[in-house]
């Protein structure tokens, strides 16, 4: 670090160096039948002697610099500049440059707004500030060599008139691989009303280009998937947060809140449409998109069934879609649009995007007040535009004493039920109408209000407290996930990932506690 101040001109310079490196090291054997059961050691078994190792290595470095310029806090600047390396990538690609730079004007603490005499009794703080900037991005989990064609042993030919050992190719590689960049820009203001009211508002544009992502391959391909850089994304959005302090009478008020907007857009895929479980990455589309057919209901009746576009005859009796005709369409099955109009509903032309699991608008405000000892604050969270969907073990199903059902299932379609919310029962996971079939029927809307936080407490008055020696007490009562206020699937949890709802929930705690100062 190095600083200068020059009259009213502030200079600070910083530069750095980092390096990491992960190594992982791991070795395993195993045995069977063992000589002595009163000796539980691999030099005791017999049969099955085996012995495993795996070896990898990941390393990071990087140079980084800053420079600050300060003028009477009125004009601020800041140069950034980060040259990074890494293991993951080879030849020329294996470095990234990445530059930024930030600027601040403090409005308020010009001539002219100190001899505006409204403006200086009400607006004490008025800054603008803007930034551009890059950054890099490296990380793709556990995959150390995505340039390196890896091999693995054990594999036998014939060769020679005798098996040869051998080996084959266990993954692909790319050498083009390189680091993924994300280029922000953004403008800001920093407002505060009568030493009382503090806004800020922000918007940004960053465009992530080189998105390094997994690329799905055919069976054909035999070596699986491998790492690209195949995509561009553009988050742009706004984003506000206020706080408010008052005091009236004896009661003093704080409320405070934040809400931001976010329109995530993919503009590029170098490969066309991606597809990932019940996701699809399009251009044009946001991140995170589900893919499915659309709904329209549920069949009442084998005449509905027979005169519903998109339902094909297969003779005897049995009615099914285009897109899986092992399942078999029967009253109290879910309807589903033929989008194109070819009187077939096929996977290909008849699936649309039915949303993401990005939420498009995420709040949150506190509320707080004090009188005299007693005190309250609550704070809430929420988002909005966001969808979610639960399948498989989520949903649960009917298939003898090893089933476990959903309570949605008590709802279920049958003669007798026939303004049910829920297809008629199936054995098993699978089939035209369940959650395997992705459509817009078992989509979830993911809107939600949480009361994530809640404390009240109160502290006894110090002349009641003084008489026992004792500074200061306070009780006080606080709760965690108290109140959830969502139309999502029930029993589950609107924050958690979409899915077979294999993760652990989040907890409601209730706690209370006593502080004592002496």
């Amino acid at each position: 670090d190095y600083s200068k101040q020059l009259g009213d001109h502030w200079f600070k310079a910083m530069a750095g160096f980092n390096a990491e490196l992960t190594k992982q090291n791991i070795m395993s054997g195993s045995g069977r039948t063992l000589t002595s059961i009163n000796v539980p050691s691999l030099n005791q078994t017999t049969d099955k002697k085996a012995a495993t190792a795996s070896l990898a290595e990941n390393s990071l470095a990087g140079f980084f610099g800053r420079l600050n310029y300060n003028y009477m806090e009125k004009y601020l600047l800041e140069f950034n500049l980060r040259y990074d390396g890494a293991s993951r990538f080879v030849g020329e690609n294996q470095w990234g440059l990445f530059p930024s730079v930030s600027a601040g004007w403090n409005i308020a603490r010009e001539g002219f707004w100190e001899n505006w005499n409204w403006g200086k009794e009400n607006i004490s703080t008025l800054k603008l500030r803007g930034s551009w900037g890059q950054l890099g991005n490296q990380d793709i989990g556990s995959g150390y060599y995505p340039t390196v064609t890896t091999m693995s042993l054990g594999y036998n030919y014939p060769f020679g008139g005798a098996i040869q050992s051998g080996a084959i190719t266990a993954s692909a590689a790319n050498k083009n691989l390189q680091w993924e960049k994300a280029t922000t820009w953004g403008i800001g203001l920093d407002v505060t009303l009568w030493n009382k009211l503090n806004v800020t508002l922000d918007y940004y544009n960053k465009v992530t280009d080189g998105i390094l992502m997994s690329v799905p391959t055919p069976v054909t391909f035999a070596l699986g998937g491998y790492y690209d850089n195949i995509g561009k994304v553009s988050n742009r959005g706004l984003e506000i947060s206020a706080d408010f302090r008052e005091r009236i009478g004896q009661v003093d008020i704080t409320v405070g809140g934040n809400l931001a907007f976010n329109k995530n857009e993919i503009e590029k895929m170098v490969d066309g449409d991606l597809f990932s479980g019940n996701l699809i990455y399009r251009e044009g589309e946001a991140m995170n998109s589900f893919y499915g057919y659309k709904s329209d209901g549920l069949f009442q009746s084998w005449e509905e069934i027979k005169a519903w576009p998109g339902i094909e005859d297969l003779g005897n009796g049995k009615y099914a879609y285009a897109f899986n005709k092992s399942y078999t369409v029967q009253p109290g099955d879910v309807k589903y649009k033929d989008l194109d109009g070819d009187g077939h509903v096929t996977a290909g032309n008849d699936r649309a995007v039915l949303g993401s699991y990005d939420p498009g608008v995420t709040f949150g405000f506190n509320l707080g007040a004090s009188y005299k000892g007693w005190d309250i604050m609550a704070f809430f969270q929420g988002a909005t535009d966001v969808k979610g969907y639960m399948d498989t073990e989520a949903i649960g199903s009917i298939n003898g004493d090893t089933g476990k059902p959903a309570a949605l299932w008590l709802d279920n379609w049958n003669e007798n039920n026939k303004g049910a919310k829920y297809p008629r029962l199936e054995n098993g996971l699978y089939g035209a109408s369940m959650p395997s079939t992705v459509s817009d029927f078992w989509l979830q809307n993911g809107t939600y209000l949480r009361l994530k936080n809640l404390q009240i407490g109160y502290t006894f008055p110090k002349e009641w407290m003084s008489k026992l020696g004792i500074q200061k007490l306070r009780v006080y009562y606080s709760g965690q996930n108290i109140l959830t206020i969502t139309d999502f699937l029930k029993g589950w949890d609107p924050e958690a990932p979409a899915g077979r709802g294999n993760y652990y929930p989040q907890t409601q705690v209730h706690s209370f506690g006593l502080n004592v100062t002496f």
